[in-house]
């Protein structure tokens, strides 16, 4: 082996390899963030706010529900609900109580079911 060549490939060859790679890498990365979201206005920012309390307060209102660990956010009528409940009935609840609320467009609805002893007891 000639010391031109590491692994087989010319030293040309392997940095041009790299330099591809990283290139893709790189390329993936970039395609892989988020838009920003588009601003607020005040107005829908007091909305989200209401929104949210409702949101976590008809969660809470609940008996069936254990919603210790259910995450609420909301932007600009959006409502996101992520972590997990213990039941398929929990999942289905939480989402028609999000959707029940006043000015909401649209739920997101991101939480797992939990089947106890997976995460530990409740």
């Amino acid at each position: 082996m000639t010391k031109e060549r590491v692994s087989g490939l010319p030293r040309m060859d392997r940095a041009t390899h790299q330099l591809t790679y990283y290139l893709a890498v790189a390329l993936l990365l970039v395609g892989c963030a988020t838009a920003p979201r588009p601003p607020r206005t005040p107005e829908q920012l007091a909305q989200d706010i209401r929104i949210y309390q409702t949101v976590q307060q008809h969660l809470d209102d609940d008996p069936n529900i254990y919603d210790r660990h259910v995450d609420i956010s909301v932007y600009n009528g959006v409502v996101t609900l992520s972590g997990y409940v213990y039941t398929p009935y929990d999942l289905q609840q939480a989402d028609r109580i999000a959707w029940a609320v006043p000015g909401v467009s649209r739920v997101a609805n991101d939480l797992e079911v939990d089947i106890l002893g997976r995460r530990g007891h409740r």
